[in-house]
């Protein structure tokens, strides 16, 4: 998974990032810069995020 956004949403997805992986099956979990990806709401906050299937 990668996801860019900004500080306040990074900071909520870092207290949480082991259940997300662990209910995703995620194998790793990338913060970017920019992704090409349509930009979504996460309670208020802005950020893309890529999910890929490996």
């Amino acid at each position: 998974m990668k996801c860019s956004c900004g500080e306040r949403l990074k900071k909520a997805i870092e207290n949480y990032k082991k259940f997300i992986m662990k209910e995703t099956l995620g194998v790793e979990f990338n913060f970017v810069e920019n992704l090409d990806t349509e930009e979504v709401d996460f309670n208020g906050q802005s950020g893309k995020l890529l999910v890929e299937r490996v």
